[in-house]
């Protein structure tokens, strides 16, 4: 994957224009991933300056992983060591420093520290020189019938393929064959191939070393997550961004999926691309100039304009029916228009089917910069206006808040775009619970 980043990057720029200050985390306000007694550690042994100074060395070997046109993990993971060695540190403490300092985010600390695991346990591996147990007893009638060892492994492992591209490969190989590629699938194969000669030792060990890893990887690629930053990180943004220290709201860097720890913004980076996570952002775009409040938009009173055509006596004549829409006609006129544009646009090719949630939205739009987390905390407390008894804990958890009335959605300054994040909201409660007389099997049609 890494390798066509470029190619990924769909733009007439050369691959190494990457701004890696775009790297730099205003997004995520929880650091996941690190213990909190050793960010407190790391802040007490390292300073500001210092991770500024890890940040210049590391946007080097960034820069050299992005120039490099067959780079693999295992380049990144070196170039991260040979950096963090000029501070005498080690890689792991390196990318540390970095993530507390909100030098990186989240999804750069995990992918960097992925890669840094990666190329450890596969140099682990081959270094060990324990004789290699023998599995061929475990072969089941069923597997040996069904995957083809030859065409499998033939060529699999090449000197200019990534390690990791050529496990991937082997994947799909074996799950087109009719089995799960399950890891211990993957392990007895990976025995059966070595005894018959068609892996090299070494290729064994790397095979079986990223076998043992798949239960941690992020499932997001260095290409793919280069691609968005440069694409659809603050794209839409009209104002200076807001300093990550000060934030408090937490709803990006909470888990989507507690199971798996996956916040909602790694869950955006892993269903969508830079071109579908623009096209959400718009989607509350739109909802927001429907209502009004779009801080870029000059609007008048909303209205709905029916021309009529009548011919008598051949004489052409036009008539023109002007409704005007009162607020509460408004909000539930851009709620619909809200539904239907989320139905229109996953039905386009460019979503290729992709099932798209209300908290994508908001998320999407708030990795775009068309909306910041203070205009997600406005939300909780004017709503707190309304339900007093209702703790953001739960509001959170539930994606389904109640508002005592449509007024809510119209507080003046400075309120503004969290009426439309606040309209998003209530269109969840109402697909997740179903209002009354709401039509949901007809999303498309904005008159029910």
């Amino acid at each position: 994957m890494n390798r066509f980043f470029c190619f990924l990057f769909l733009i007439s720029l050369p691959c190494f224009s990457f701004d890696t200050y775009k790297l730099k985390n205003d997004k995520d306000v929880l650091v996941r991933d690190i213990g909190l007694n050793d960010i407190n550690q790391l802040k007490l042994s390292y300073s500001k300056l210092d991770a500024e100074d890890y940040f210049e060395s590391f946007s080097v070997a960034i820069q050299e992983f992005i120039k490099k046109p067959s780079a693999c993990s295992s380049d990144i993971a070196e170039s991260l060591r040979s950096q963090a060695l000029g501070f005498n540190i080690s890689a792991y403490e390196f990318i540390q420093v970095l993530r507390v300092y909100n030098q990186i985010d989240d999804i750069m600390y995990a992918l960097a520290k992925e890669a840094i695991v990666r190329n450890d346990t596969i140099e682990q591996a081959k270094a060990n020189t324990n004789r290699i147990r023998n599995y061929r007893h475990l072969f089941t009638p069923r597997v040996l019938k069904k995957v083809d060892l030859n065409n499998t492994y033939d060529g699999l492992v090449k000197g200019d393929v990534c390690i990791e591209d050529s496990f991937k490969k082997l994947l799909y190989i074996v799950k087109k064959q009719g089995l799960n590629a399950s890891s211990r699938q993957i392990n007895l194969l990976n025995h059966k191939a070595y005894r018959a000669g068609l892996l090299k030792i070494d290729e064994f060990k790397s095979l079986q070393a990223l076998n043992s890893l798949r239960s941690n990887e992020l499932g997001i690629s260095f290409g793919k997550y280069f691609e968005i930053v440069q694409n659809a990180k603050n794209k839409m943004q009209s104002s200076n961004s807001e300093s990550i220290e000060d934030v408090q709201d937490i709803f990006v860097s909470q888990f989507h999926d507690r199971h798996q720890k996956l916040t909602r913004r790694i869950q955006l980076y892993r269903r969508f691309n830079s071109t579908q996570i623009v096209m959400l952002a718009k989607i509350l775009e739109r909802a927001s100039i429907r209502m009004g409040i779009d801080p870029n938009t000059q609007t008048q009173a909303t209205r709905i304009v029916t021309d009529y055509v009548t011919i008598r006596d051949g004489v052409e004549q036009q008539m023109s029916d002007v409704y005007i829409l009162s607020p509460s006609e408004q909000f539930e006129f851009a709620r619909k228009r809200l539904r239907k544009d989320i139905f229109e646009f996953v039905g386009r090719k460019t979503f290729s089917g992709v099932k798209v949630n209300y908290e994508d939205i908001v998320v999407a739009a708030l990795e775009t910069g068309y909306i910041n987390h203070s205009d997600i905390k406005y939300v909780i407390e004017f709503d707190d206006l309304w339900n007093p008894n209702i703790s953001a804990w739960d509001k959170y958890k539930e994606f389904a808040w109640s508002f005592a009335g449509e007024a809510s959605f119209f507080l003046p300054a400075p309120y503004n775009i969290v009426g439309a994040i606040g309209l998003v909201f209530l269109n969840s409660r109402y697909a997740n619970k179903g209002a009354p007389h709401e039509n949901h099997a007809n999303p498309g049609n904005i008159f029910h």
